[in-house]
């Protein structure tokens, strides 16, 4: 009887895959929903794990492995905790599935390809290319089932684009279109497809982008919004003195689809091909990571390569369901919007956040990122950042952390809300304002604190009583603050008792 259930998983896992190769993402999510985790051993829980990742229920997965790997983590296999680490990564917790992974003895070609996904996500794709190369190349890749081999080349494919090696991007994309047929791999023939439309875009062969497109439009899994995009990319690629509309029409469609990474990929094109300075900043002041950063201002130009952003910047955000939503309001009256000033936690003249503080890091972890909605995992790293994070108990903690900060916005009558939708949390507003934001946002609580020595005390000493003194502290918070500081390598400690004096490291110095 058990080998019978045995084999009945089996086959669900089976039809599983089929389903997530195929591309068919709704029926692989109700498949998963249908099998009985308990049921399944514990060679087939990293393969179970691993198609909740690709089918988007990387909650679910964690899940799964949570008590192996945090509860009983001497008995957890390498595989295990990579995967594990993969799950979190997608659901937010990209700095702690960094550390998992950075910190593995038992390294295996799972870690490898796993660490590629998490520089991926910080945007870091020379170092993804980089792990990647070295994956292809070792002993363990021809090990890896010949779906995941593919799936290696796709990414390693998708980070020489970014990194815009074009000549060798061709190379293998030549290579992965002649060694693939059709069966069962629709998914990643999609994303191949789209990889290639980039290429075309890059070196500017617009003809052969545009009967790449007419192809796709007979295939299945290919919404609107893709090739409005495209449409939109093509056009303004191949006649820029038409103007920015067709991407801001495009835009628009985005933004009804919720498709948060559309919107910044469009709003960095405007900036970037129409040299528009505000759409720069909008991304810049906007987007946590500094690898993606410091790459638009390489592709802006030379002008802003010598200029020093470091002021803050006036970002309009605006109801959704806005019309056209940046081009039809009427800026001009800006200085009579409400103002937010995120690095003082001002919402109001009635409210200002408690400095530092868990509502104070929260806004501040919320505006981060102000083109995507925040998972639980990404939002519980910042407010509790010497936490692991816990996909049973961990979810409600930061609900109730955004319920307290909604309640602050709701007697301060502000119209800043934070809009809930499938599990993640996103500012929004009901009337146009402003959010002051600072060069770069810091929302863990250590880096927090960092930035704020750094902005009262520069590269300048400092004692633990002028530390309560500026920030307001008493004198065990300050005590309390200055040893994380040390413990975390921020700040440098000399002298005994009395005497002793802190500053801060040379890679500290900054207020980004």
């Amino acid at each position: 009887m058990k080998r019978v259930a045995n084999d009945i998983v089996q086959q669900s896992l089976v039809q599983l895959e089929s389903a997530l190769r195929a591309g068919h993402v709704l029926d692989a999510q109700s498949k998963i929903s249908s099998i009985p985790t308990k049921a399944l051993s514990r060679a087939q829980r990293s393969e179970f794990a691993r198609s909740c990742l690709r089918a988007g229920l990387s909650d679910a997965g964690l899940r799964l492995l949570q008590p192996i790997v945090r509860e009983n983590s001497s008995e957890s296999t390498s595989e295990e905790r990579a995967v594990f680490a993969a799950c979190l990564n997608a659901n937010g917790g990209t700095l702690e599935a960094n550390a998992i992974l950075e910190s593995e003895t038992d390294v295996t070609a799972w870690t490898e390809l796993y660490k590629s996904f998490v520089a991926i996500s910080m945007w870091d794709y020379e170092k993804s290319l980089i792990i990647l190369d070295s994956l292809i190349e070792s002993k363990a890749f021809v090990k890896l089932p010949e779906y995941v081999q593919r799936v290696v080349r796709v990414n390693r494919l998708a980070s020489l684009i970014v990194e815009e090696r074009w000549s060798t991007a061709e190379e293998e994309i030549s290579k992965l279109k002649a060694s693939w047929s059709n069966t069962g791999t629709v998914r990643l023939l999609n994303n191949l497809r789209e990889l290639e439309l980039q290429i075309c875009v890059g070196v500017g062969q617009y003809d052969r982008a545009q009967r790449l497109l007419l192809q796709a439009s007979s295939l299945d899994g290919l919404d609107e919004l893709y090739f409005e995009k495209w449409k939109a990319i093509l056009q303004t690629a191949e006649f820029p003195a038409d103007g920015a509309d067709p991407l801001f029409r495009v835009l628009n469609l985005a933004r009804e689809h919720r498709r948060w990474e559309a919107i910044r990929d469009l709003e960095t094109r405007i900036a970037l091909k129409f040299k528009n300075p505000i759409f720069l900043k909008r991304v810049l002041y906007a987007t946590p990571w500094p690898k993606y950063r410091q790459r638009i201002i390489d592709h802006f130009g030379s002008d802003l390569k010598n200029e020093a952003v470091s002021a803050a910047f006036d970002y309009h955000l605006l109801p959704d369901g806005a019309g056209d939503h940046l081009q039809s309001t009427d800026h001009s009256r800006s200085e009579h919007w409400p103002q937010i000033s995120v690095a003082e936690g001002r919402i109001s003249a009635e409210l200002k956040l408690k400095s530092g503080f868990r509502e104070h890091r929260l806004l501040r972890s919320l505006a981060s990122d102000l083109f995507r909605d925040h998972s639980a995992g990404s939002l519980f790293n910042s407010l509790f950042p010497d936490e692991f994070y816990n996909p049973f108990s961990s979810p409600s903690r930061v609900h109730h952390a955004v319920g307290d900060l909604r309640t602050k916005l709701k007697e301060a009558e502000s119209p800043l809300t934070i809009d809930q939708f499938d599990g993640k949390y996103k500012l929004s507003c009901l009337q146009p304002l402003v959010i002051w934001l600072p060069p770069g946002i810091a929302s863990r609580k250590s880096e927090f604190q960092a930035e704020k020595l750094a902005e009262v005390f520069g590269t300048a000493s400092f004692q633990v009583s002028e530390v309560a003194d500026r920030l307001e502290l008493n004198l065990k918070a300050a005590q309390r603050v200055l040893r994380d500081g040390v413990e975390r390598g921020l700040l440098e400690r000399t002298g005994n008792g009395r005497s002793t004096k802190y500053e801060l490291k040379g890679g500290s110095r900054r207020t980004a």
